[in-house]
């Protein structure tokens, strides 16, 4: 695949999301997919290694759960070799607490053969543990 080619596929993956059309998300994963969301799950429930499209299914059904995504505005894609990384802002509650979080974050995601096989979050941590509490 070319780096336009995987580009368009993650960007398809955000326009899915955003229409909430968690099925269609799925399927732009490899079946041995890997995401990966920093943190301790006493803090942020939904942090660890989630291996596999069953387990990134239940990460997606747990943040659902857990929180509303009021933003999510990727800004900047940048796409080179099976890589493309994408900058954005969101605005997210938490529906246990009510707090709403402003972050900045970088979502890396490594493609092949169309789907993406690893998917790694990098945003404000601390801030969403503490919105937690």
């Amino acid at each position: 695949m070319t780096e336009q080619e995987n580009l368009q596929s993650v960007i398809q993956g955000y326009q899915q999301f955003g229409q909430g059309d968690m099925e269609a998300v799925l399927s732009n994963f490899a079946d041995d997919a890997e995401l990966i969301y920093p943190g301790s799950k006493e803090s942020i429930p939904h942090a660890g290694r989630h291996r596999g499209k069953e387990q990134i299914g239940k990460y997606f059904t747990l943040t659902d759960e857990l929180m509303t995504f009021e933003r999510l505005e990727p800004t900047d894609f940048i796409a080179q070799g099976d890589k493309v990384i994408v900058l954005g802002a969101a605005s997210i509650r938490i529906k246990k607490t009510g707090k709403l979080i402003e972050t900045d974050f970088a979502h890396v995601f490594t493609v092949r053969d169309g789907k993406t096989v690893k998917y790694q979050v990098f945003d404000d941590s601390a801030q969403i543990a503490a919105a937690f509490a």
